[in-house]
C-alpha cells in the first residue's frame, strides 16, 4: 500500500480496541463530530494511560468552536497534540470534472415517505459541499431549482444551509486573520437540482462507452476483471481500474460504443505503424479478433498493449451483451417514448401495443422489462390502474407485486401516476415533444431552436438527450427562467473587514497549496489546463447522477469553453436506481 511506503507502520480503526504504543506518534484522520473527538480524548486520559507519544489530528471538514473547547478540556491531549489541521475533503474526486459526496443513503433518506433523518441528511450534504468549495478556493453564488411542492423542498433547504455554512466559514476566516481567500476574482456558481426533476434519464439505456460499461458490466469501485494473455501466451485474470490514469479510457469513455471499437483498432494500428518491432511482429488489425492475436505476438510491449487488450475485451463484451439482451428492440421503444417521435422524426400515434410486444418477449430480462414499464409510465404522464396492471401482467414478471410497488414509488419522485383526463390510449400529444411535456422548463415553442431529439449523434438509439444538459446550457448562457430558479449569494465580510483593518493586508502568496490548480492535479489532461472563458460552474444533482448526464457536462465544457464540475450524492447506474426505487417506501432499519 502507498501509505505504508510513506513510513506509516500500521493502519487501525479508531472504532476498535487498539494496542497502546506509547513510543510512537499517531496520525488521526477523523470527521469532526462529538463521537470521534471523544474517542481521540479517550486515547489521552492521563500521562500514564496515553496510547501514543503524540497526536497529529487531521479533520475532514471544519471543526466547530464547541468541539475545540471540548478538546481543550483534555490536558494530556492538548500537551501531546503536535498538529491540528482541517483537510476539507469530505468528497471524492472521481474524475477531473466529477465528484461524489459518497452519500449512498441520500436517495432513500430524502425521498422515502417514512424517513426520519431528512434534515440531518440535508445538513450533511451542505457540509460536504462546503469542503468542496473550500478545496477549490471558491466562495460561490448558489442557484437552485424551485420546489414543485413542499414535499420536494430539499434543494432549497440544502442551498440555504450551504449559504449559511459559507457565510460562517468566511466570518471565522476573517476573525482568525487566516490566509484563506477565494482563488478567483469572479465567483463560481453552484447549480443545485435533485433527482425528482427527472426520473426518466437514469432508466434509459445509453450507448456511449462509459455509460454502457456501468449499465451492463459488473463493476466495483471502477474496477474491471478480465482475462488477457501473458508473455507465454497463457490466459491470466487481471483487474484494471477505469480511471483517468488510463489515457485510452479518457479518450474512449464518451464515444458511442461503435466509434469506441473502431478507435481502439485504429489506435492499435497506428501504434504498429509507429513501432518497427511491433510492425514486424504483426500486420494491420482489422477486427477485434485480429487485435487479440496481434497483442499475443508482442509481449515486449506489455504495458502499452495491456490497455488495448483491456478495452478490446470490454468493448467486445458490451456488444455481446447488447445482442444477448436484445437491447436494440428495447431501446427503440425507449427512444420513441422519451423523444415523442420515431427515428424518422414522425410523431407517434400509438405506443402501448408496441411496448407490450416487447414486454411479452420471453428473451427480454425482467429488469429491462421493468425499466421499460417505468419509462412508459413516466412518458405517458399518468395511467389508469387498469393500464398499469395490464402492462405488468403482460411482462410475465416473477414478482408482479414488487413491480407494481416500484411503479407506485415513482410518485415519491414527483412523477404523475394517475391520468388527469381521458385521452386515447398510447397517444402522445402532437403539440409538443414528450420531453417538453415531462419537463416544464422546456418550452414547447423552443423545440425548433433546441430539439430534444438530437440530430447530431448519427445513431438512432442515441436521439434522447438528458434534460440536465439543457439546464446547464441555460446556466452558462444566463438564460435560466427566474420563475423556476433562485440565485443567492453567501454574505462575505472579507471586504469590510479588510477595509476596517489597521493591520497589513494579506499576502495573496500565502494561500493554501490546494488553491493552486497545479497542486490539486499535476497530471491533468492538457485540455483541462486551457484557459476557460467565464466563472466555474459547479453542478450538484442531489439523489444520484446518471452517466449520460456526466457525459453531457463534458460536452458542454467543450462547447462553451467553460469549466464545469459536476457531481452528486452518488453516481447512479440504472440497476442501482431500480434497487433504490424498490425499497423507497420500506421502513429503514
Amino acid at each position: 500500500m502507498e501509505i505504508i511506503e510513506e513510513g506509516v507502520s500500521l493502519l487501525e480503526n479508531l472504532e476498535r480496541r487498539r494496542q497502546p504504543m506509547p513510543g510512537m506518534q499517531a496520525i488521526y484522520i477523523i470527521h469532526p463530530n462529538e463521537d470521534s473527538i471523544e474517542k481521540v480524548k479517550n486515547d489521552f486520559k492521563s500521562a500514564q494511560d496515553s496510547m501514543y507519544a503524540g497526536a497529529h489530528i487531521y479533520l475532514t471538514s471544519h471543526i466547530s468552536n464547541d468541539l475545540i473547547y471540548s478538546m481543550r478540556q483534555c490536558n494530556e491531549l492538548v500537551q501531546r497534540t503536535k498538529s491540528l489541521k482541517e483537510l476539507n475533503f469530505e468528497f471524492v474526486a472521481l474524475e477531473s470534472q466529477c465528484y461524489s459526496l459518497g452519500l449512498h443513503d441520500a436517495f432513500r433518506t430524502l425521498y422515502s415517505p417514512v424517513t426520519v433523518a431528512k434534515n440531518a441528511m440535508i445538513h450533511t450534504i451542505a457540509d460536504r459541499m462546503l469542503t468542496l468549495c473550500v478545496t477549490l478556493g471558491e466562495f460561490p453564488n448558489i442557484t437552485y431549482k424551485k420546489a414543485a411542492s413542499a414535499e420536494f423542498d430539499m434543494v432549497e433547504k440544502i442551498a440555504k444551509a450551504l449559504q449559511v455554512s459559507l457565510s460562517n466559514f468566511d466570518k471565522q476566516i476573517v476573525e482568525g486573520n487566516s490566509w484563506w481567500q477565494p482563488k478567483r476574482s469572479e465567483p463560481a456558481n453552484i447549480l443545485i437540482v435533485d433527482r425528482s426533476f427527472d426520473a426518466l434519464t437514469p432508466l434509459m439505456h445509453e450507448y456511449t462507452y462509459q455509460a454502457m460499461v456501468y449499465d451492463l458490466m459488473e463493476m466495483k469501485d471502477s474496477k474491471y476483471k478480465y482475462t488477457t494473455s501473458n508473455a507465454k501466451g497463457e490466459d491470466v485474470e487481471k483487474v484494471s481500474s477505469l480511471d483517468e490514469s488510463d489515457a485510452l479510457w479518457v479518450q474512449l469513455r464518451h464515444m458511442h460504443i461503435a466509434d469506441a471499437i473502431n478507435f481502439v483498432i485504429d489506435e492499435f494500428n497506428r501504434f504498429v505503424q509507429q513501432n518497427k518491432a511491433a510492425n514486424m511482429a504483426k500486420g494491420e488489425a482489422k477486427s477485434l479478433r485480429d487485435l487479440s492475436e496481434a497483442i499475443k505476438s508482442m509481449p515486449q510491449f506489455k504495458d502499452r498493449l495491456a490497455k488495448y487488450s483491456l478495452h478490446m475485451d470490454l468493448t467486445k463484451k458490451c456488444m455481446a451483451l447488447y445482442e444477448q439482451k436484445f437491447l436494440e428492440k428495447i431501446s427503440t421503444e425507449e427512444q420513441n417514448m422519451a423523444t415523442g417521435a420515431d427515428a424518422q422524426g414522425k410523431a407517434l400515434k400509438t405506443v402501448q401495443q408496441s411496448v407490450m410486444n416487447v414486454l411479452q418477449d420471453e428473451h427480454i430480462s425482467e429488469k429491462d422489462k421493468l425499466r421499460l414499464i417505468l419509462i412508459y409510465v413516466i412518458s405517458q404522464e399518468g395511467l389508469s390502474e387498469a393500464d398499469v396492471d395490464k402492462l405488468v401482467s403482460s411482462a410475465h414478471l416473477q414478482n408482479t407485486s414488487s413491480a407494481q410497488r416500484i411503479v407506485q414509488n415513482l410518485k415519491h419522485l414527483n412523477v404523475t401516476l394517475k391520468q388527469a383526463q381521458a385521452k386515447p390510449k398510447g397517444m402522445i400529444s402532437s403539440g409538443m415533444t414528450a420531453a417538453s411535456k415531462l419537463f416544464p422548463f422546456i418550452k414547447a415553442d423552443s423545440d425548433k431552436k433546441r430539439p430534444k431529439m438530437a440530430t447530431d449523434v448519427g445513431y438512432d438509439l442515441s436521439r434522447y438527450r438528458p434534460p440536465l444538459q439543457y439546464i446547464i446550457q441555460d446556466a452558462l448562457e444566463g438564460k435560466l427562467d427566474p420563475n423556476e430558479y433562485v440565485t443567492t449569494a453567501p454574505t462575505s465580510s472579507k471586504s469590510q473587514a479588510e477595509t476596517n483593518s489597521n493591520g497589513p493586508s494579506r499576502n495573496p502568496r500565502n494561500k493554501a497549496s490546494w488553491a493552486d490548480k497545479s497542486a490539486i492535479r499535476r497530471d491533468e489532461p492538457k485540455e483541462a489546463s486551457k484557459s476557460k472563458a467565464g466563472p466555474r460552474l459547479i453542478v450538484l444533482v442531489v439523489g444520484g447522477l446518471a452517466y449520460s448526464e456526466l457525459r453531457a457536462a463534458y460536452e458542454m465544457t467543450t462547447k462553451f469553453n467553460r469549466e464545469i464540475i459536476i457531481g452528486s450524492t452518488e453516481m447512479m447506474a440504472p440497476e442501482a436506481f431500480l434497487d433504490s426505487l424498490a425499497v423507497l417506501s420500506e421502513p429503514t432499519v
